[in-house]
């Protein structure tokens, strides 16, 4: 189906191409881009991707695709960059807390907000943010989660439940 191997690219490319814009935020980019009056839909860069399908339908059609001789490097890029985004949130929101509020992550109080892996769903499978919180807590930062649509989760083995409202 054309419509779902579109998003299945519009998905697995965004955060890649975030990356390369200079002198120029990715808002405007995106804002430029939504002037265009044919054939664009938004999509904006955050912590991974999620859910039961974009995440992996990648790998399997990159192992499809040797299957045949064909190579997907671009496609393998992409997860590489789209796997590691959890940690690079993490890592930038470090810098950030650190540059300008001269805090460290080590003891800091972190209130995520969801952890479904779209808005207003109760599905968390393949969920980014379940790894952003891990990585927060292997750093020492003291992470509670609030989620409107997940009042408990499980991750690793571990179970979590969301603070009962914001305050």
């Amino acid at each position: 189906n054309v419509n779902q191997e579109a998003i299945l690219f519009n998905d697995t490319f965004y955060n890649n191409i975030t990356f390369g814009v200079e002198n120029a935020t990715m808002e405007q980019v995106i804002e430029a881009a939504k002037t265009k009056p044919y054939g664009f839909t938004a999509f904006y860069p955050g912590p991974g991707l999620g859910g039961h399908c974009i995440p992996l339908d990648p790998y399997y059609l990159s192992w499809k695709a040797r299957e045949y001789g064909f190579h997907t490097s671009m496609i393998e890029a992409s997860m590489m960059v789209n796997d590691r985004m959890p940690e690079y949130c993490v890592e930038r929101a470090e810098r950030l807390l650190s540059d300008r509020s001269q805090k460290a992550i080590c003891g800091a109080n972190v209130l995520v907000l969801g952890v479904a892996y779209k808005q207003d769903i109760d599905d968390y499978r393949e969920s980014p943010a379940l790894r952003v919180i891990e990585c927060l807590e292997k750093r020492g930062a003291n992470v509670t989660y609030f989620d409107p649509w997940v009042s408990s989760y499980r991750f690793k083995g571990v179970e979590r439940a969301s603070i009962p409202e914001l305050t």
